[in-house]
C-alpha cells in the first residue's frame, strides 16, 4: 500500500483522496480550517490542519509530507485576486518537499496556459500570453528545475460535475461562440485521469505534462445549450463566431487512459 498526502482537500482534491482510498491507497488530506478537518475525519480520511501560508517543520507538516506521492491540488484563486501568492506557495512546498525527502510529486494545473489565437494546443504550445498564464507557467517551471524527485503536471480542462453544474456559468456569459471548442473536463474524469498517471513505476512515465480534457470536440454553443436544456432553462445568449484552441489530450491517451467521457456533453 502507498501512501498518498493531498495538499488540498476541496472539490477536486477530496474526490481524488476518497476513490484512491476506494483503490486501497493509504491516504492523508489536508484543510485550512478546523471544520474541514472535522468533516474529513468524518469521512474516514486522515487530516492535518495545515495552513499553507503559514507552514513550518514541525511535526504535523512531517509527518504529512512523509508520503510516496505528494499530490498538490491547490488553485491559483485569481478570481479571488491571490494570484501573486501561488508562485510563493509553491516555492513553499518544494522546499518542504525537499527537506523531508518526498520522492514524487504530482502538481494540478490548467489549460489556461494556452493562447486562443492556436487552432490545436498540445502539452508544448504553452505560453505566457497572459499575466494567469504567466503565474502558472512560473510555478510550473519552478516545479521542474527545484523539486530533486520526480513530478507529474496535469494540465486540466474546465471541471464540472452535477455539483458544479456548468448551467450556472450561462447567466454571466455576455457571449457564446459556435466556432470555438469547449475544453471540459467531467471530475470523474480529472480523477481517473491522474490515479492513472500515478499508478505508473517506470521513472520514464514520470516527469512529464499531460494535457486532461474530453478528447471529442464539441463548440461551447454546443456544449452550454446541453447543459441548459438539461436544466430546463432558456438559453438566449448572444452567438458569436470566435475562434478559439482545442486542446489535445493525445499524450494522455497514448499513455493508456481510456475516457469515461469522451464528449464532455455526455457526462451532462
Amino acid at each position: 500500500m502507498r501512501k498518498v498526502s493531498l495538499l488540498g482537500a476541496g472539490w477536486l482534491g477530496l474526490a481524488l483522496a476518497t476513490q484512491l482510498k476506494r483503490e486501497f491507497y493509504t491516504v492523508s488530506v489536508s484543510k485550512t480550517s478546523q471544520l474541514g478537518v472535522n468533516n474529513c475525519k468524518n469521512m474516514g480520511l486522515s487530516t492535518y490542519l495545515l495552513d499553507l501560508d503559514a507552514l513550518n517543520d514541525d511535526e504535523r507538516v512531517n509527518d504529512f509530507f512523509h508520503c510516496d506521492i505528494l499530490i498538490v491540488t491547490i488553485p491559483p484563486q485569481f478570481r479571488q485576486q491571490k494570484g501573486h501568492l501561488y508562485l510563493t506557495r509553491w516555492q513553499k512546498i518544494i522546499k518542504i518537499a525537499n527537506l523531508l525527502g518526498v520522492k514524487k510529486l504530482v502538481m494540478t494545473s490548467s489549460t489556461a496556459v494556452y493562447p486562443e489565437h492556436i487552432s490545436v494546443a498540445y502539452e508544448g504550445d504553452a505560453s505566457r500570453h497572459n499575466d494567469k498564464a504567466e503565474i502558472l507557467l512560473d510555478a510550473e517551471e519552478h516545479l521542474r528545475k527545484e523539486f530533486k524527485g520526480d513530478w507529474l503536471i496535469c494540465r486540466l480542462g474546465g471541471l464540472f460535475n452535477e455539483e458544479r453544474h456548468p448551467s450556472r456559468f450561462i447567466a454571466k456569459m455576455k457571449s457564446v461562440s459556435k466556432s470555438a471548442p469547449a475544453n471540459m473536463l467531467h471530475q470523474t474524469d480529472a480523477v481517473e485521469a491522474i490515479q492513472h498517471l500515478i499508478s505508473f513505476e517506470s521513472k520514464d512515465s514520470w516527469n512529464q505534462i499531460y494535457n486532461i480534457v474530453s478528447p471529442q470536440r464539441i463548440t461551447k454553443l454546443d456544449f452550454y445549450q446541453a447543459a441548459a436544456n438539461t436544466k430546463n432553462m432558456v438559453f438566449n445568449n448572444t452567438i458569436s463566431d470566435l475562434t478559439g484552441k482545442q486542446v489535445k489530450s493525445d499524450k494522455l491517451i497514448a499513455a493508456g487512459y481510456s475516457f469515461v467521457f469522451n464528449c464532455a456533453a455526455d457526462a451532462l
